[in-house]
C-alpha cells in the first residue's frame, strides 16, 4: 500500500527533472497523476515510461501562464479521476548566459527575459492555485481537501500548505 492511494495528483513542469521524478515518486506511491508541460515530447516520453512501468500517469500540454491550460487540464483529472487531491507547482525556468550553467547578472538581463521568468515562476504557480479563475485547480477547494507544494528551478520548496 503507498502513500499516496488514492490520491489525485497535478504536477506542473513535469517532463523533466525534478519534475519528471515527482511524477514518478507520486504514482509509484500509489496516486494517480495528471502532468503537464510545454515540452511535449519528454511529456510523452515520460508518460510511456511510466505507463510501461505500470504507474498511472496522464501527459497533457501545459503552458503554465495561460489560464487555458489550467482549465483543461485541471478538467482532465476530473474527468478521468473524479477529484483533484494534490497540486505541485513545479514548472520554473531561470535565465542563463548562452544557454549554459551560470545565472546571467541582473544588470545584464533583459526586460523580456525577467518578464518571462516572472509569468512562468510566479504568476504561473498563481494561475493554478489562485481562487476565482474557471480553470484553477484550489477552486476546487469547497470539494476536496487539497494540498498544495510550490517549487523553485533550484529544487527549493517555496510554500507547503494542506488546507
Amino acid at each position: 500500500m503507498g502513500r499516496l492511494d488514492g490520491k489525485v495528483a497535478l504536477i506542473s513542469g513535469g517532463a523533466r527533472g525534478m519534475g519528471a521524478e515527482e511524477v514518478n515518486l507520486f504514482a509509484g506511491e500509489g496516486a494517480r497523476v495528471v502532468f503537464g508541460d510545454i515540452l511535449d515530447d519528454l511529456g510523452r516520453q515520460v508518460e510511456a515510461d511510466g505507463r510501461a512501468a505500470g504507474l498511472e500517469v496522464a501527459y497533457a500540454h501545459l503552458d503554465v501562464t495561460s489560464a487555458g491550460d489550467w482549465a483543461a487540464i485541471v478538467a482532465l483529472a476530473e474527468e478521468r479521476y473524479g477529484r483533484l487531491d494534490i497540486l505541485v507547482n513545479n514548472a520554473g525556468i531561470s535565465i542563463s548566459a548562452g544557454g549554459g550553467a551560470g545565472n546571467i547578472a541582473l544588470e545584464d538581463t533583459s526586460a523580456a527575459d525577467w518578464d518571462r521568468v516572472m509569468d512562468i515562476n510566479s504568476k504561473g504557480g498563481v494561475s493554478g492555485d489562485a481562487g476565482g479563475h474557471s480553470g484553477d485547480a484550489a477552486g476546487r477547494r469547497g470539494r476536496y481537501r487539497q494540498h498544495f507544494v510550490h517549487c523553485r528551478d533550484d529544487g527549493g520548496v517555496v510554500a507547503v500548505a494542506s488546507l
